[in-house]
């Protein structure tokens, strides 16, 4: 797809959802560089999205994890546009505006919402280790499915001792004859850890 058609393709997308003007998706051109200010274990680190080329709408940012000492660890995630998309709830996040949330025993949950044009965005999840930072385990968003797509403007999040729950799309609404965010049907989706492994399932 020729990148200004995938601009336009991306405005749509906004207008449909109500999105236009957001600077939470991003969809804008100052989008190919941003950055998200964490607290992690009392340290200052940021989390760097950087468009290779310059331009957010190759889908080429790359993410890294930025100490103050000025290391990096760049965090195993598809080359995609990603939004700076925040959390709808009361959960207390480590970073802003991208959600990092404790999962306790030193680990932490981050969320990110990758670019899915002319589809609804994907959320990717990763375990990270808060002390190295490494991933320990992720689940990344299948942009070829319906189920995990994300048709709200914000991360809609709850936290409790079981774990973090995350409004997803689970189906689409049968007989729907639309071909927007109305015609899929919404769930909670639980993240929890269980031997420093993910684990998800679907809340009936």
């Amino acid at each position: 797809m020729r990148k200004d058609a995938k601009r336009a393709v991306g405005w749509l997308l906004a207008a449909c959802l109500g999105l236009t003007g957001s600077v939470a998706w991003g969809a804008d051109e100052d989008s190919a560089n941003w950055q998200a200010q964490c607290v992690i274990d009392g340290q200052p680190v940021t989390l760097d999205f950087r468009s290779a080329s310059g331009d957010a709408f190759d889908d080429d940012m790359v993410v890294q994890a930025r100490r103050a000492d000025g290391s990096r660890l760049t965090l195993p995630l598809p080359p995609a546009l990603y939004h700076a998309t925040g959390p709808l709830g009361r959960p207390i996040s480590a970073c802003d505006p991208v959600p990092l949330l404790d999962m306790g025993n030193g680990l932490g949950l981050l969320l990110v919402v990758r670019d899915n044009r002319p589809g609804l965005p994907v959320v990717d999840v990763l375990l990270l280790d808060l002390v190295t930072l490494q991933v320990v385990d992720k689940r990344l968003g299948d942009p070829g499915a319906v189920e995990g797509l994300l048709k709200t403007a914000s991360l809609v999040l709850r936290q409790s001792p079981q774990g973090v729950d995350l409004r997803l799309v689970r189906e689409a609404v049968p007989g729907a004859e639309c071909d927007c965010a109305d015609g899929y049907a919404e769930d909670w989706l639980r993240f929890s850890v269980d031997r420093r492994k993910l684990r998800t399932d679907w809340l009936p």
